[in-house]
C-alpha cells in the first residue's frame, strides 16, 4: 500500500507499466485541492524485484505549488509465514538503528514536536530485541511509533530475523524516519488461502519523514515546492540462512575428522 498523508492515492487505481521482466513502474496523478492538498502531484513509483534477492522501491514526486509530501510503503512482514499469526511473529528479533523517537499526544496520538530517549524505554530496539518480549512490555498494547533513524542518505533503518525459519530481513532507506507498527488493530482480516489475520499478525517497517512536520518547525520539513523532485529510495534484502549441510560439506567434515584422528596416532607412535 501506498500512503500519501492522507488515505486518497492508496485507493486509486494507478497507471502500470512492465518495463522489463523484474521491473514495474506505477504512477499516479492527484489533481489540485485532492483531498486539501494544493498543486497537481504527479507520483511515480518503481518496483525493482534483483537477482540477489532485494526488491528496491523508489518514490518520486513533482508538483506545480507548494504541497506536504510523505510517502511510505506499508507492506506487512511475518518471516515464520503469513499464516504464522502472532504466535509466529512473537518469535522474531528485531533492530531498529534510532536513539530517539517522537513523542506522541496521548489524545490525538499525533506527534507533539518533542524527542525521546529511547534507552531504558520499551522502544529501545538499537541491538536485536525478542518482538514478543518487546510487545509483553507494552502490556500487550504493541507499537505504533516514529523512531529517528541516525545517519542520513541510504543505510540501514531496521533488521528483521525469524531464527527458527533462518529468514532475515534488512531494511535501506534514505528517509529520516520509520514507524513500527505491529498490526496493533487488526482483527479477523481473511487473507492468503483462507487464512485469518489477527493482533500481532505481523508487523510493518514504513520508512518515512516524520509525521505532522508540516505543523512542527523542528521537524525535518516534508513541504515539496515546484521545480523540486521528491526521492524516496527503500530497499528491502531478503536472505535464508542454510540451515542444512550439503553432501560435500559433510564429506570435506569426515575428511578433516580422518586427517586429525591420522595425525594424533602418529603423534602416539612418536610419544
Amino acid at each position: 500500500m501506498i500512503l500519501y498523508l492522507a488515505l486518497i492515492i492508496s485507493t486509486k487505481i494507478w497507471k502500470t507499466e512492465i518495463t522489463n521482466t523484474n521491473a514495474v513502474v506505477m504512477s499516479y496523478i492527484s489533481p489540485h485541492l485532492e483531498e486539501g492538498f494544493p498543486g497537481q502531484l504527479e507520483t511515480q513509483v518503481r518496483y525493482v524485484l534483483t537477482d540477489n534477492n532485494y526488491l528496491v522501491i523508489k518514490f518520486t514526486a513533482t508538483t506545480n505549488e507548494e504541497t506536504p509530501v510523505n510517502l511510505t510503503n506499508h507492506s506487512y512482514f511475518n518471516l515464520a509465514g503469513h499464516d504464522s499469526g502472532a504466535e509466529g511473529l512473537y518469535e522474531h528479533e528485531l533492530m531498529i538503528n534510532a536513539n530517539q523517537y517522537t513523542e506522541l499526544d496521548p489524545d490525538t496520538l499525533i506527534p507533539t514536536g518533542k524527542f525521546i530517549d529511547v534507552n531504558e524505554t520499551p522502544f529501545d530496539f538499537r541491538e536485536f530485541k525478542n518482538v514478543g518480549k518487546a510487545i509483553e512490555s507494552t502490556e500487550g498494547a504493541g507499537f505504533d511509533i516514529n523512531f529517528c533513524v541516525r545517519g542520513e542518505d541510504l543505510r540501514t533503518i531496521a533488521r528483521l530475523q525469524h531464527e527458527p525459519s533462518g529468514r532475515s530481513l534488512q531494511v535501506f532507506a534514505n528517509k529520516p524516519g520509520v514507524q513500527l507498527y505491529t498490526s496493533n488493530y487488526v482483527n479477523g482480516i481473511e487473507g492468503k488461502n483462507g487464512a485469518i489475520y489477527d493482533k500481532h499478525a505481523a508487523l510493518c517497517l514504513e520508512t518515512q519523514n516524520y509525521p505532522n512536520a508540516i505543523n512542527i518547525k523542528n521537524f525535518p520539513s516534508s513541504l515539496l515546492c515546484p521545480r523540486e523532485v521528491y526521492e524516496h529510495i527503500l530497499i528491502y534484502k531478503f536472505r535464508v540462512e542454510d540451515q542444512t549441510v550439503s553432501e560435500e560439506e559433510e564429506e570435506e567434515e569426515d575428511d578433516d575428522d580422518k586427517t586429525k584422528k591420522d595425525k594424533r596416532k602418529k603423534d602416539k607412535k612418536k610419544q
